[in-house]
C-alpha cells in the first residue's frame, strides 16, 4: 500500500537547525543539502556580483552577508 501521506511526515522530520538554516540559505540560492563549502561558494559569488563597488546595492550586501553568517552557524 503507498503512502499518501509521506510527503507531509518528512516536511515535519525537518530538524529545528534546517528550519532555521532555510531562509538564509534560500538566500544564498541554496537549498538544505549544502555544504559549508557550498555556502562559502555561493557567499563569494554573490557578494562579488552585489557589491557596493561593483554596482550593487548595499542592502542587498548586507542582506547576503547575514545570510551567510547565519548559514555558517546552522551547517
Amino acid at each position: 500500500m503507498i503512502n499518501i501521506f509521506s510527503k507531509f511526515q518528512k516536511k515535519a522530520e525537518l530538524t529545528a537547525t534546517e528550519r532555521l538554516a532555510s531562509p538564509y540559505l534560500r538566500t544564498l540560492g541554496l537549498d538544505r543539502s549544502a555544504s559549508k563549502i557550498d555556502v562559502k561558494m555561493a557567499y563569494r559569488r554573490l557578494a562579488f556580483i552585489h557589491h557596493p563597488d561593483m554596482g550593487g546595492t548595499p542592502e542587498q550586501f548586507v542582506k547576503i552577508q547575514n545570510a551567510y553568517e547565519q548559514a555558517s552557524k546552522f551547517i
